[in-house]
C-alpha cells in the first residue's frame, strides 16, 4: 500500500509538518505546489521579483528535501513548471534522483507532461495508464535503473 500526501497553498499541512512527515518516510508521493508568493508566477514583497522568489524558495527548501531519508532512500524529486516562456512549449523540468544517470547527463528525447504522468504510473504499478500518458515516452532514460 502506498501513502500520498499533497501539499499545496490552499491546503491545511504547513510546510514545517511536510518536512517533518518526509524525514519520518510518511508518504511514498509527495506533490509539492509552492506558495502563490513563490511559485514564479506572482509578484509579491519584499524581492517583488516574481522568478527570484521562486530560486530563493528553491534554494532553501530543495535542500531539506534532498537530505530528507526519503529522498536518500532512492527518491526522486521532479521539478516542473506548468508552462514555457511562450505558448505551449517547451516546458522545464529538473530531475534530482540517487538513481538518476547524473554527470551533465544529458538527452534530445522530448518528454510532456504525459512523460511525467507515465513516469509516476510506472513508479507505482497504477494501471491503465491514463490518457495521453498511454501515448508518452517515459523519463526511465533519465535513471540507471527503473523503477
Amino acid at each position: 500500500m502506498h501513502r500520498f500526501t499533497r501539499l499545496t497553498n490552499a491546503f491545511s499541512k504547513k510546510w514545517q509538518n511536510h518536512l517533518a512527515s518526509l524525514a519520518l518516510l510518511f508518504a511514498t508521493y509527495n506533490f509539492i505546489t509552492p506558495h502563490l508568493c513563490h511559485d514564479m508566477h506572482d509578484t509579491c514583497a519584499p524581492l517583488n521579483d516574481p522568478v527570484l522568489q521562486g530560486d530563493v524558495w528553491l534554494s532553501t527548501e530543495v535542500p531539506k528535501i534532498l537530505a530528507s531519508q526519503a529522498y536518500r532512500n532512492n527518491g526522486v524529486l521532479f521539478i516542473t513548471w506548468d508552462e514555457g516562456a511562450s505558448g505551449d512549449g517547451p516546458i522545464g523540468m529538473i530531475v534530482l534522483s540517487p538513481k538518476g544517470k547524473g554527470g551533465g547527463y544529458a538527452n534530445t528525447i522530448a518528454y510532456t507532461h504525459s512523460s511525467t504522468l507515465r513516469t509516476l504510473q510506472e513508479i507505482f504499478n497504477v494501471t491503465p495508464t491514463l490518457r495521453d500518458a498511454a501515448n508518452a515516452t517515459d523519463l526511465s532514460d533519465l535513471f540507471v535503473s527503473f523503477p
